[in-house]
């Protein structure tokens, strides 16, 4: 199954070894996308000794990065939607590559109900898959 987790996910899980990321990282069920806004974010907000660390996990077999950007139109989507700047483009990001969840604790994406890919915190993930 085709996932994304937003950025503040893997920060909890370099952080604060995070369990249910853990669990969710180190499922080989899952296949989990990431593209270059999500990592900007991760490295702009981890300390920089665990910059590797983050690196390695991105080397995960199950764990994708796409550079490609969404269209204009799945952009705009979205920012009529009322996403922020950032928000927009890990939601078009998870349209793009046909994800089936976004996983993240960001109260605005969580306030969100959008198609065709759902927004769940990590525990109500959990919660349903494991």
């Amino acid at each position: 199954m085709k996932i994304v987790l937003d950025s503040n996910e893997f920060i909890f899980y370099l952080l604060e070894n995070d369990k249910q990321i853990d669990r969710i990282i180190h499922n080989e069920d899952f296949c989990i996308y990431v593209n270059e806004q999500i990592v900007k974010e991760v490295l702009r907000n981890i300390p920089r000794q665990l910059r590797s660390k983050f690196y390695h996990l991105l080397m995960k077999s199950n764990i994708f990065l796409d550079t490609e950007l969404c269209s204009k139109e799945v952009f705009a989507k979205y920012k009529n939607l009322g996403f922020k700047k950032g928000d927009i483009l890990i939601a078009g990001f998870c349209e793009m590559v046909e994800a089936k969840f976004l996983i993240s604790e960001n109260r605005h994406f969580l306030k969100q109900r959008v198609e065709p890919f759902t927004i769940v915190d990590k525990d109500e993930f959990c919660k349903k898959f494991f």
